[in-house]
């Protein structure tokens, strides 16, 4: 982007064009992306704090681990609102004079920070999402075999692990170590996020930054025409790129494997139960059940997938369109975020419990219908709606 910035009129194109998201004058390039900015990170931080009350105020050993499950995953979401909010904050403080800021922004201690706490918010949010659906299939595909069951104390310790694992992942490009380009790593581009999204993206920092140590103002149009086919080739991809794709791309989509084969197992175990014991009264807790699964999957798909497939594109060096790129950095990374408490908070509690109205008594049911013969599979059927 400097080298663009900085051209004489007489240069007709050039080539890194400014970022997809920033423009010379603008950190985040239009109103649309600045709008969708605020109101993502907003709900984010309001969606994730409100889990985290409700979920407070939940009594009862039965839902203990799964309150420690998703209150850490409200906790690592929030973190991605804290990230997004920063970024419209600076925003606003270098609106119309970024380019002459940029460098200042991309190297200070904030930045680096920003896509720290970013990358730490995706990768443990990922983390946890595969422990919630490994405890879940445990506990509805073997639920008497108890030994298999999570504990809390279990649960506490994956946790912590977990914690620990993905902030030293996500750290360690902070450390002096040359294979990062030390202090380079989270600051490829005005976003401090270090995705392999797009291939001109991906080579750009390095390539101007290069160039314009090798070349004064006055000699860009001559260096331009000279350097341009050996300089991409040697700054082809940012220093680090095999980390970053390994990390937001192959594991990502190991994690998003995991998680659609076991809710996938999950449902065909509750179909199988309730065929085997003749449960007609189990089809609309199968049908709403089946709902929920598919809406979890289809929104893990559409917010990894989309990223996992063009960081493989840019692997094999496939220019992506820019447009696309900048919607996907800005709708599609952080909605998961925004939209996890829905999916397990807010739809599994009704509305009185969520918005703290007073209770009625409850009043006596009908008998009991007698126990099917096959009582396990009874179990499984029952117990679905609550384990989900």
């Amino acid at each position: 982007m400097e080298l663009c910035c900085i051209v004489p009129p007489t240069v007709k194109e050039c080539i890194p064009q400014p970022d997809h998201l920033s423009s010379c004058e603008d950190l985040v390039k239009n109103d649309i992306l600045r709008v969708s900015l605020w109101t993502i990170g907003i709900c984010i931080l309001l969606g994730n704090s409100a889990v985290i009350a409700i979920r407070s105020r939940e009594d009862g050993t039965r839902q203990s681990i799964n309150k420690l499950l998703v209150v850490n995953l409200s906790l690592s979401d929030m973190i991605m609102g804290v990230y997004i909010i920063i970024i419209a904050v600076m925003d606003m403080k270098y609106r119309e004079t970024y380019f002459q800021n940029r460098e200042v922004w991309t190297q200070s201690g904030l930045c680096m920070a920003s896509g720290f706490i970013a990358s730490l918010s995706s990768e443990m949010s990922v983390y946890i999402l595969v422990v919630m659906t490994l405890d879940r299939f445990l506990k509805i595909v073997f639920p008497f075999k108890m030994w298999l069951h999570f504990s809390k104390r279990v649960v506490l310790c994956v946790l912590v692990f977990g914690w620990i694992l993905c902030t030293t992942l996500t750290a360690l490009p902070l450390l002096p170590l040359n294979y990062f380009s030390p202090h380079e790593f989270y600051t490829q581009s005005g976003f401090c996020l270090p995705l392999m999204l797009n291939y001109d993206s991906a080579k750009e920092a390095m390539f101007n930054k290069a160039m314009l140590n090798q070349h004064e103002s006055t000699e860009l149009e001559e260096s331009i025409a000279l350097d341009r086919q050996n300089m991409q080739q040697q700054y082809s991809h940012f220093n680090g790129w095999e980390y970053s794709f390994a990390l937001f791309n192959v594991v990502n989509l190991i994690a998003f494997v995991l998680i659609a084969t076991g809710y996938l197992a999950i449902f065909f175990a509750t179909r199988i139960s309730r065929l085997k014991s003749k449960q007609c009264s189990g089809q609309e807790k199968e049908r709403k059940m089946a709902a929920k699964l598919m809406w979890i999957v289809a929104t893990d798909f559409c917010c990894w997938v989309p990223v996992i497939i063009m960081g493989f594109l840019t692997y094999y060096k496939v220019q992506l369109p820019g447009e696309i790129v900048a919607y996907v950095s800005i709708f599609v990374l952080p909605i998961n975020s925004a939209i996890n408490p829905i999916l397990y908070t807010f739809s599994t509690l009704p509305w009185n419990e969520l918005f703290g109205k007073c209770k009625c008594k409850s009043t006596p049911g009908p008998p009991q219908e007698p126990t099917p013969r096959n009582t396990n599979d009874a179990v499984v059927v029952a117990t679905i709606s609550t384990k989900l």
